[in-house]
């Protein structure tokens, strides 16, 4: 399980779309539905506002074990509130 910290962008082509400390952006494909429906991860009212994320990465089975295939899933978030 990795965990960090990350800014949420927005949502777009099936993607929940955050940006690191170093505006590096990642992509999450998967979230349990609870915290989608909490956080309000379909619209654009949490939009900039950072969370504390663990998430886990997995291998897509229909392509090669490269670290920029793998498929990032959201395992937990809490909105940091000190940013």
């Amino acid at each position: 399980m990795l965990k960090s910290e990350f800014k949420f962008v927005g949502f777009a082509n099936s993607n929940y779309i955050f940006i690191d400390k170093l505006s590096k952006q990642i992509k999450f494909s998967k979230c349990r539905k609870d915290l989608i429906e909490e956080f309000k991860l379909y619209s654009i009212e949490n939009n900039g506002k950072w969370f504390n994320i663990s998430y886990f990465q997995v291998n897509p089975s229909s392509s090669g074990n490269s670290y920029a295939d793998r498929v990032n899933i959201i395992s937990d978030m809490q909105l940091l509130l000190t940013r």
